[in-house]
């Protein structure tokens, strides 16, 4: 097995996700870090992808 990093895009996210239901979708895997996108910065809507 090769041990690359990898990158995952996901899109059509609801606006309104949040950290812990990304980090409960992928509990088991060994996902390194991920960030969700803002609109306009802190506490705006979410941009549907991460």
């Amino acid at each position: 097995m090769i041990n690359a990093p990898y990158t995952a895009y996901i899109d059509n996210l609801p606006y309104h996700i949040e950290v812990e239901d990304v980090s409960k979708f992928f509990h088991g895997l060994a996902v390194k870090s991920f960030c969700l996108p803002r609109e306009g910065g802190d506490g705006v809507r979410m941009r549907g992808f991460c």
